[in-house]
């Protein structure tokens, strides 16, 4: 946890902690009493013993002078479920006293309960370590000395004959598969984790992304995030990955299956799922679908031409073919209009956007419905990307402005001339006063500095957060705007075909009532209104 990053080893503490701090250095109080999910949080010493929460990490903030200083280290661990709560505090208790042990740091380990909206076995904790040794001081306090080794440079490492600081942190995971294995084992459970990766343990899996603070927050507030929807995509494919593992899972009866199966009929047609789901539109008769369909098998063609095989990139086929559908309705007038005036030259144009209007009035209203959905769909995703990335950007520089003028501030603070005192300070007073009236004008300056910046972006901030309001906001009003612009004549249409899905829909409903009617009267023993009864 850096400085330079806007972040502090108090506030962060407070909130792993569950509880109130108030950091010394900037005067911020962070109450963090509300948040529930803390299950219990304890601070490790190197001497096994404890201390003040409030104490220790104020103290790892004054010891740091450098703007760009890192206060604290973060280790997260997830707890594995098959311990119960005693096992898991000690299985939690005893990895952090490992660290505090080898590093001589200070260890504030916090429990937390699964998250509401994840998995409920996924018990974690948060250990928070020192990035400075500490000791005792004479009345029993904890002491700063200096930085703990896997917080040195490279260089300085290698001077001390250590290796690079990456060992450390293959080290600490070894350590944390150890330690997590042995209370398994002492639990009776015949599960294990292992520290290695993925890719390293032969698995075929993909590893998900640690969400960071920044987009954890957005996650929370239902607001979607790059890593958030990396991590959904994760979840997908390992899910596909599982399903095709979980069919050829019994090896040996396969092989036996394929035995008896001559080799001309084992060899199948990569392109044979291309050709279903083509089938399956024609038969289902709905135009975008079949569109798509088509475009897919025409992309799985030209992979197979290449030497790919079409099934082992299936979704990014998918995802092409729906790309080239949508965008594909919006520019095929454009390509009708361009084709004609190069053939038949400004003769032609008429003619030219005659026959793209017939195109576009011989849509379907279904299907000019539903590339306009999707195409707005594709512009709100845009715009709301776009606006997360600003509303970091300028997150980011509202706190660089905040923290260097905290920073000024503090250090003029410091400078601030002594009142003369004894016997010469009537003949001292003249200047005195002058070098107030300058320290003051300064502070004045300093708390002045920027400050018309910084209410411009709070003011930026908010337009660009209404981008991201969940009812969609500005990024639907000015989708619908681009649009329009992109395509006025799906746009002088649209109302019209949404009347006419409209009307289409309330004559099925109609009609679904009139058979729901007859039903009814058949029941009651009348065939119909005219009917005689039986």
């Amino acid at each position: 946890m850096a400085r330079s990053s806007g972040r502090s080893a108090v506030a962060a503490a407070a909130y792993r902690a569950g509880c109130v701090l108030v950091d010394e250095r900037t005067g911020l109080v962070h109450d963090y009493t509300k948040k529930g999910g803390v299950i219990s949080a304890e601070i490790i010493a190197p001497d096994g013993g404890s201390a003040e929460r409030s104490a220790l990490w104020n103290a790892a903030e004054s010891a740091e002078k450098r703007k760009d200083s890192r206060t604290a280290r973060e280790w997260i661990v997830a707890i594995p479920a098959e311990l119960d709560a005693g096992q898991r505090r000690e299985l939690a208790v005893s990895f952090g006293a490992q660290l505090a042990s080898r590093y001589g740091v200070a260890v504030d380990v916090a429990i937390h309960e699964p998250d509401r909206e994840g998995d409920n076995r996924n018990h974690h904790a948060h250990v928070l370590t020192t990035t400075r040794r500490v000791s005792r001081g004479a009345a029993g306090e904890l002491v700063m000395g200096d930085k703990a080794s896997i917080e040195l440079s490279d260089k300085k490492r290698r001077e001390l004959g250590l290796g690079p600081a990456a060992d450390e942190v293959k080290a600490i995971r070894q350590l944390w598969e150890q330690t997590a294995n042995r209370a398994l084992e002492r639990a009776g459970s015949g599960e294990r984790i292992d520290a290695r990766s993925l890719k390293d343990q032969g698995l075929d899996r993909e590893a998900t992304t640690h969400l960071g603070p920044v987009a954890s927050e957005m996650e929370r507030r239902g607001r979607i995030s790059d890593r958030g929807d990396g991590n959904r995509q994760v979840a997908v494919n390992n899910e596909q990955r599982q399903e095709l593992s979980a069919q050829i899972i019994d090896l040996k009866t396969e092989r036996e299956r394929r035995a008896k199966i001559s080799p001309e009929a084992q060899q199948s047609d990569p392109l044979d799922i291309f050709r279903d789901g083509l089938d399956k539109a024609h038969a289902a008769g709905d135009g975008i679908d079949m569109q798509i369909a088509k475009r897919r098998f025409e992309l799985a063609e030209e992979a197979q031409a290449n030497g790919q095989n079409p099934k082992h990139i299936y979704s990014q086929i998918n995802t092409q073919a729906q790309a080239d559908v949508i965008s594909g309705l919006y520019k095929a007038n454009e390509v009708h209009r361009a084709t004609a005036r190069k053939a038949m030259g400004a003769e032609g144009k008429g003619h030219s956007e005659g026959v793209a209007e017939r195109d576009q009035q011989a849509m379907p209203a279904a299907d000019l419905v539903k590339a306009w959905d999707g195409r707005k769909v594709e512009l709100v995703r845009d715009y709301r990307q776009r606006a997360q990335r600003l509303e970091s950007r300028i997150n980011q520089q509202i706190r660089g402005i905040s923290t260097k003028r905290w920073n000024a501030d503090v250090k003029h603070s410091a400078k601030r001339p002594a009142e003369p005192t004894g016997l010469f300070a009537a003949f001292k007073r003249s200047s005195y006063e002058t070098a107030l009236d300058a320290w003051k004008a300064t502070a004045t300056r300093i708390k002045a500095w920027k400050v018309a910046r910084e209410k411009d972006l709070h003011k930026r901030l908010e337009r660009v957060r209404g981008y991201l309001t969940p009812s969609g906001g500005l990024a639907e009003r000015d989708a619908e705007r681009k649009l329009q612009k992109e395509r006025p004549e799906l746009a002088a249409r649209l109302p019209q075909a949404r009347d006419e899905i409209k009307r289409e829909n309330e004559a099925k409903k109609q009609a679904l009532l009139a058979q729901k009617r007859e039903r009814q009267a058949l029941q009651k023993g009348r065939p119909g209104r005219g009917g005689q009864g039986l």
